[in-house]
């Protein structure tokens, strides 16, 4: 299977690239003339294969390799398990709700959408004002779980890497000795959590200097860098923090639904888990 682990890498490695050309777009405002942005539809389509299949083969390694090795009892597997759970249902639920809230046909057609943030490829729609919040959601958790699958993986890759080339011996760990590929989880985990990490900080610098996407563009193509990053907008053109807090009743709704089921769901593993515990002090006994 050690070919799921490259894959994984590559896929990774892969998803990486719209970011890096709004990395190159936003420090290099004259490469715009012969760099464009990924927004073809068929672009995204191949996007969003490679995050399904990508998340598919995290959550099998996780649940199948790694969840076994991280916690010894039933009570560590039960509380790392709901919040992986919670974390990931919660992350799903964002990313599909920001994807279904559009902007109208009229506006599109104008090209006047409201609070327009920027085009995002990996959900072929539009971050505008109300799905802003969504998005952010989705930002925040990913970077949550990324950052969890980076701790949980890191022990496997630093005795099964790192020790050697420090010139230390790896030991008779299971994961060196067992499925040597599993440890490099560790690499596509730590791309990722830049990738969803970087997004995440430069929205937050976004917000603390009033500005969009689209305003950080236009300000680094028309006045230069140190404008776009530093100059706060005096005025409020869209009223920033109105759109980041506004969503409409339907994704209110959506959301509610969801956390009651993972509730429920949390509800269940508590429950099973109890009654194992009942049942292993029975045998005890």
């Amino acid at each position: 299977m050690s070919w799921v682990v490259w894959a994984l890498i590559g896929g990774v490695g892969v998803l990486q690239l719209p970011l890096l050309v709004d990395l190159v777009l936003a420090l290099v405002p004259g490469a715009r003339g012969s760099v464009r942005r990924l927004t073809q539809r068929t672009v995204s389509v191949a996007l969003i294969g490679i995050v399904a299949a990508v998340c598919i083969a995290a959550i099998a390694y996780y649940y199948i390799i790694f969840l076994p090795r991280v916690a010894d009892t039933k009570m560590a597997r039960l509380l790392h398990t709901t919040f992986i759970t919670v974390v990931w249902l919660l992350t799903l639920d964002n990313y599909a709700h920001c994807c279904l809230i559009r902007p109208p046909p009229e506006d599109l057609k104008r090209r006047r959408v409201q609070g327009f943030d920027h085009y995002c490829p990996f959900t072929m729609n539009l971050v505008y004002q109300h799905n802003y919040r969504l998005f952010f959601q989705f930002l925040t958790l990913a970077t949550t779980g990324m950052a969890y699958a980076a701790y949980v993986s890191w022990p496997p890759f630093f005795h099964c890497w790192v020790q050697p080339i420090l010139g230390q011996p790896s030991g008779a760990v299971p994961a060196c000795t067992e499925a040597t590929h599993v440890s490099l989880v560790f690499v596509p985990a730590l791309l990722l959590l830049s990738g969803v990490g970087a997004l995440l900080a430069c929205q937050l610098w976004l917000f603390a200097v009033n500005k969009t996407t689209a305003d950080f563009f236009k300000d680094a193509h028309e006045r230069g860098l140190y404008t776009a990053f530093f100059h706060r907008h005096p005025t409020k053109p869209t009223n920033k923090r109105t759109i980041r807090t506004r969503d409409s009743a339907h994704a209110c709704v959506c959301h509610a639904l969801t956390l009651a089921s993972a509730s429920s769901f949390v509800l269940l593993l508590l429950y099973c888990s109890l009654l194992g515990l009942q049942e292993s002090q029975v045998v005890t006994l």
